[in-house]
């Protein structure tokens, strides 16, 4: 969007988000259809409250993608508080007001089924709340300028994005996935909690990456190739301190934050601290594949996350019979770290960007030479 509007061309952009919006729409509402005939045709397959489950859960999806579809819209203005406003903020507190009630007025009626009807209440309501600020989207240009389509081109870009995030949700699931495969369902629940707590280690990147990812591609396209470059530095400088903090200190209390959840979890230290140790690459490497995806190069990006999915699940399966969890989490790690480094060097190859601050001295190396000597 910002490419499109740097090139004046407002009627594809409102082209894309109406198209975004009714595949959007399209897709949920076949996903929810398909779920529908395989009850009707297989009820004996599952459970009738698992069916159930399914269908309310696939029934809240529609409402739950417009929202994340509206917020990709607003972030692409910069306006990404605007976006996470209702997904993060207002849902929930919707979601926790209507529990509450509910446990107020009917404490024996609520259990499984009726607490996901809440949620998925709670995700309708806000989305219809947040409707007409789809229509703002547009205003302006955007919405003078008669829409102009080229879907066949949308999709074909978008298909790598797909693929890049299904590597993604491969590489952070497949420890669990296999452990349980491998060694049991306990072996699996030990790992949980330590992949959870690692992640907030990059979670300075993940905040930052969704302000950064428009501009990226609006200076690109714009020529402003220095100012772009000044901004990453910044950015990834934030984000190191934040997740140097953040490892420290699971490095240092690891034992003590996993015996929150029990005492048992503690035994899973060892692999928390790897784990950080992964994603301390990640946060290092900056937004090495979030600026190869905004300039036009997914397709690395999915090469590379198929490299390190693969390296994920071969070393989690080498290495989880003998090493247990420890294994996931080395096989993780290396994964995470491999193909951040991948897509930094093919950041710079292919856009001359640094996406980390770290690699500052090979921009003027004269200069950092002349600083070291003095």
């Amino acid at each position: 969007i910002p490419m499109l509007s740097t090139a004046g061309r407002f009627g594809e952009i409102r082209g894309l988000l109406r198209r975004a919006f009714q595949t959007t729409v399209a897709v949920s509402l076949g996903l929810l259809a398909f779920w529908l005939v395989c009850w009707a045709l297989l009820p004996g397959a599952f459970s009738r409250p698992l069916w159930i489950s399914g269908g309310i859960a696939l029934a809240a999806l529609p409402c739950f993608a417009l929202l994340h579809t509206r917020y990709g819209a607003l972030r692409a203005q910069h306006r990404a508080v605007a976006g996470q406003l209702p997904i993060f903020v207002l849902q929930p507190l919707l979601a926790i007001a209507l529990a509450a009630l509910a446990l107020a007025v009917a404490p024996a009626a609520i259990d499984g089924i009726a607490a996901q009807l809440l949620f998925a209440a709670s995700i309708a309501a806000v989305c219809l709340l947040s409707f007409t600020a789809l229509h703002r989207v547009g205003n302006g240009a955007w919405g003078a300028a008669p829409a102009a389509y080229a879907t066949r081109d949308w999709l074909a870009g978008a298909a790598p994005m797909m693929m890049a995030s299904g590597f993604n949700i491969l590489i952070a699931q497949s420890g669990v996935l296999l452990l349980g495969a491998q060694l049991g369902e306990e072996a699996a629940g030990l790992y949980q909690p330590a992949a959870q707590l690692a992640g907030f280690v990059a979670i300075g990147l993940q905040i930052t990456n969704q302000p950064l990812a428009p501009k990226i591609s609006q200076l690109t396209a714009e020529g402003r190739r220095p100012e772009l470059q000044s901004l990453i530095f910044r950015v990834t400088s934030v984000c190191i301190a934040i997740a140097a903090a953040l490892a420290g200190a699971l490095l240092l209390f690891a034992p003590q934050l996993l015996s929150v959840y029990g005492s048992e979890f503690a035994a899973a230290a060892p692999a928390l601290i790897v784990l950080a140790l992964g994603q301390v690459a990640n946060v290092v490497c900056g937004p090495s594949a979030l600026i190869l995806t905004m300039t036009g190069h997914s397709r690395t990006v999915v090469k590379l996350m198929a490299l390190g999915a693969a390296i994920c699940i071969a070393l989690t399966l080498a290495l989880s019979p003998a090493l247990g969890i420890l294994g996931a989490a080395i096989g993780s790690a290396a994964a995470v770290a491999v193909w951040n480094l991948g897509a930094t060097w093919a950041a710079r190859r292919k856009t001359g960007l640094f996406s980390t601050v770290l690699l500052r001295p090979l921009l003027h190396p004269r200069s950092s030479q002349e600083s070291r000597l003095a």
